[in-house]
């Protein structure tokens, strides 16, 4: 039976006050491809709403394979 490990990556959104939430496109996809070739997949990702529907924060929640012996 196969078997799962899970990590979760918050990324922080970049504020403006009358343009909303940016997002860090470089930073994501950079820290996406590091965890990728540690073998994380990428199951989900979301955004939390703050304040008038604007979001803080990218979850991202990953999976890999658990190596048995």
């Amino acid at each position: 039976m196969q078997r799962w490990e899970y990590k979760t990556l918050v990324i922080e959104l970049e504020q403006h006050f009358w343009s909303g939430s940016k997002f860090p496109h470089d930073a994501i996809g950079k820290n996406l491809d590091e965890l990728g070739q540690q073998g994380w997949e990428l199951v989900s990702a979301e955004t939390n709403s703050s304040y008038q529907g604007q979001s803080s924060q990218l979850l991202c929640i990953l999976k890999r394979a658990v190596q048995t012996s």
